[in-house]
């Protein structure tokens, strides 16, 4: 009996602990929460602008695919697109690492704000613990802006933030799994890559992965899904939750400018400035598909408060689903065999 007595104290303190620290926390992300900013109308008058005009040019109200397949295909991609960039970027990810690519693609980024692009960066939290100096340093630039969706208050400080995390089970667990790169809102790479090494080529051990390269009326559905997540209430600048030190952006650029000058990017750029062309990403009659039948769809950011459930992911395609009449194709992480009922879907 004592033992119940026990196990009921402390699942009823526990519970109590849970509700202070989310009601807590509501109150934390209702003061940081940043000022709303939206999408800016599709260039026209860019490079990626008029390259996406021309090949759009007799196909009003459709969409443009481009697949990209090979792991270098995707990373050049998202290179020329960041360099050829006049207006915007708009970066979504769940996962962007500091290694080779990703730190090559921060410099990318970087670049683009000094000529004045307006780039918003858009992290999940969970793995951006460690990065808290480079998020930092980019948001110092007066051309970009990082926030965190669903952050931990705790920044740093494993035990803290551990603490946080178990307190938080219920919200801390829902995350933004989404991937999207947004070119002066005329182009938009979308799909299952990361930002990292071993999605570009560049690791010991590669991921086979896939992304689309979009133009079209995609492209704005895409900003849109951007739009609703920055300008959510899990999305929580970066400012708002560590100390910004003076001259960080300084010292990042002279860490790229040596990482960039350094023998260890020389086998990796040989390889990419083969595909370096943004005439190339989509040269060929075959490469894009042009198409009515395209609709960007995307979880809530609702979620990381529970709410919306009857609009997450499942419900918005289980009609495309059950309406297909001969294969549904599906790519996913999870294996074939892992599947209930794999009989009309290749995986």
């Amino acid at each position: 009996m004592l033992i119940l007595l026990t196990v009921a104290a402390f699942l009823i303190l526990f519970g109590l602990a849970s509700l202070l620290a989310a009601f807590s926390y509501g109150l934390f992300a209702a003061h940081a929460k940043g000022e709303p900013s939206n999408a800016l109308p599709p260039a026209e008058a860019t490079e990626i602008g008029r390259a996406a005009m021309r090949l759009s040019e007799g196909r009003k109200g459709r969409t443009g695919m481009a697949m990209l397949s090979e792991n270098l295909d995707a990373f050049t991609a998202r290179v020329l697109t960041a360099r050829h960039a006049g207006q915007s970027l708009d970066l979504m990810y769940y996962i962007w690492h500091s290694d080779l690519t990703g730190r090559l693609l921060v410099n990318e980024v970087i670049k683009a704000a000094d000529r004045g692009v307006r780039v918003r960066l858009l992290l999940d939290d969970i793995n951006s613990r460690g990065s808290d100096t480079a998020y930092l340093s980019l948001d110092s630039h007066p051309n970009i802006a990082v926030r965190l969706f669903n952050p931990s208050r705790a920044t740093s400080g494993t035990l803290r933030r551990g603490l946080e995390m178990t307190l938080r089970a219920f919200s801390a667990t829902r995350r933004m799994h989404n991937k999207a790169w947004i070119a002066d809102g005329t182009v938009a790479i979308v799909g299952g890559r990361n930002i990292g090494d071993e999605y570009f080529d560049a690791a010991e051990t590669n991921f086979q992965d896939l992304d689309l390269a979009l133009l079209g009326p995609a492209v704005q559905e895409t900003e849109a899904v951007f739009d609703a997540f920055w300008n959510s209430d899990a999305a929580i600048p970066i400012r708002a939750l560590a100390r910004l030190r003076k001259h960080r952006l300084r010292r990042l650029r002279k860490s790229l400018a040596r990482l960039s000058a350094g023998d260890r990017v020389a086998p990796y750029a040989a390889r990419v400035h083969k595909r370096a062309s943004l005439n190339d990403m989509f040269d060929g009659p075959d490469v894009i598909q042009w198409t009515q039948a395209v609709e960007v769809v995307s979880d809530p950011p609702e979620k990381a408060a529970g709410a919306k459930r009857e609009n997450w992911l499942l419900s918005q395609l289980m009609p495309a689903i059950t309406s297909a009449e001969h294969r549904v194709e599906v790519v996913s992480p999870i294996s074939s065999r892992e599947m209930k009922e794999p009989n009309n879907c290749s995986a």
